[in-house]
């Protein structure tokens, strides 16, 4: 098996194209752990509903496209809404604070 290391995409054209950066899904029941991740060297437990997601390689500003969502214990469906959520982002981690008490799935995604 080979493997491609490349930094960017471009079409025949000579525009980026995007691509994930990082991404993280953990589990927020007791001490939160990573479920699936790229880029992600670990999680800091701030407070209740606080996350801290730690990059494995810094990213060159904070000026990136963030997606980020939670499931809820009794649901069985993704909540992405804004207002459930706040996620704060610098050059080498990300802070994802929710607003539900039974979060048990997060997830945070960084695009170039």
């Amino acid at each position: 098996m080979s493997t491609l290391k490349v930094d960017a995409i471009q079409t025949a054209a000579g525009q980026d194209v995007g691509m994930c950066r990082m991404f993280c899904n953990w589990s927020n029941i007791g001490t939160p752990s990573i479920r699936r991740g790229m880029n992600v060297s670990s999680l800091t437990d701030i407070t209740t509903n606080t996350t801290e997601v730690n990059m494995t390689n810094a990213m060159a500003d904070s000026s990136y496209s963030i997606t980020a969502a939670h499931q809820s214990a009794s649901l069985t469906s993704w909540n992405n809404t804004h207002s459930a959520q706040h996620v704060i982002m610098t050059s080498s981690k990300i802070k994802q604070i929710w607003y539900s008490t039974d979060s048990n799935m997060l997830y945070v995604a960084i695009f170039s």
